[in-house]
């Protein structure tokens, strides 16, 4: 006797108009900023009433914050992982990288517009800045960790951390600009461009990469 795959729950109508909020509230975001964009605004795209909108979210305020924990949450969780393993700080540095980018890629929201000065610097999302300066200060950490060990070359771990935090928002900008899918992989070719700017030899990226990829991070919650 034969039985039948389980069928994966659909999500529900109510789930379904949250992520089309977040979704439109993103590209809201990211055209108008987050003080010109207004919840009618957001409603109006998504195709219902502002009272609708408010059963999901009780302000913009709260939409913007989900936006952040999106994009926030698990990349800063990664880094701290990365940070306590053992292995060189290159491989380290390359498995962040390589998530971060592939995080961004896979996102169904437009996140350029959550990370600019005039939302990140405002007294309401002091939370989420502390939040994305703990992430740079990781990042800083694993580039200080590799002129220890030697697997990087003396950069400085300030600029390094500049340039992959800039690294990452192009990926958000080209994600969401329209622009054709670039035929190659895209967190690979990120993680392995990033990592020929700082290694202290750039013969060892193989090696580096194949490490890297084998480092174990413990799953979402």
């Amino acid at each position: 006797m034969t039985t039948s795959k389980q069928a994966a729950p659909r999500p529900t109508r109510g789930a379904a108009t949250r992520k089309k909020i977040l979704v439109e509230a993103s590209r809201q975001f990211a055209v108008r900023g987050y003080y010109g964009t207004a919840t009618r605004d957001i409603a109006e795209a998504v195709g219902v009433r502002q009272p609708s909108l408010f059963f999901h979210f009780p302000n913009k305020q709260a939409i913007v914050e989900e936006l952040l924990r999106y994009s926030l949450e698990r990349p800063t969780e990664v880094a701290r992982q990365v940070l306590a393993l053992p292995q060189p700080a290159a491989m380290r540095i390359y498995r962040y990288v390589w998530f971060d980018t592939h995080h961004l890629l896979a996102s169904p929201y437009d996140l350029t517009g959550v990370h600019r000065d005039e939302l990140m610097d405002a007294p309401d999302f002091h939370e989420w800045r502390e939040k994305a300066h703990k992430l740079r200060r990781d990042i800083q950490e694993l580039v200080r960790a590799g002129h220890v060990d030697g697997s990087l070359r003396p950069v400085d771990p300030v600029l390094a951390q500049e340039l992959i935090s800039g690294m990452n928002l192009n990926t958000i900008r080209m994600a969401h600009a329209g622009r054709p899918t670039p035929r190659v992989d895209v967190p690979t070719f990120v993680a392995e461009f990033t990592l020929r700017a700082v290694l202290a030899d750039v013969t060892t990226l193989p090696e580096v990469a194949v490490g890297a990829m084998a480092l174990p991070l413990d799953p979402a919650s």
